[in-house]
């Protein structure tokens, strides 16, 4: 199951600038940054990558300034470490969601 970027920011009590309805399909690195996933900034020296990454959303810290960057969908917190953290923990969840299965050795 795939998260949007709305369901996500909820999750992690961050305001939404963006397409809200936008899917999220993994996580990535800001530097590396994969079309689709989403990444975070917590400090301003970071901000340099959301011109190169791919990746489609940014959850960002509050006191930093996005203005210029109209291309990602940004999910604004008090947090960004914390709030990825807290993706982690999310992730397994939905966007990775494990299948259940009965061992065959289980049946003997």
């Amino acid at each position: 199951m795939l998260l949007t970027a709305g369901q996500i920011a909820k999750q992690l009590d961050g305001k939404i600038i963006g397409d809200k309805t936008f899917r999220v399909n993994g996580l990535c690195d800001i530097e590396i940054g994969v079309k689709g996933s989403v990444s975070y900034i917590q400090s301003e020296s970071y901000l340099k990558y959301l011109q190169k990454t791919n990746a489609s959303v940014v959850i960002i810290s509050e006191n930093l300034d996005i203005k210029n960057f109209s291309d990602k969908v940004f999910i604004v917190v008090e947090n960004a470490s914390i709030a990825f953290m807290k993706l982690l923990r999310i992730k397994k969840y939905y966007l990775n969601p494990t299948q259940k299965v009965i061992s065959k050795d289980s049946l003997n």
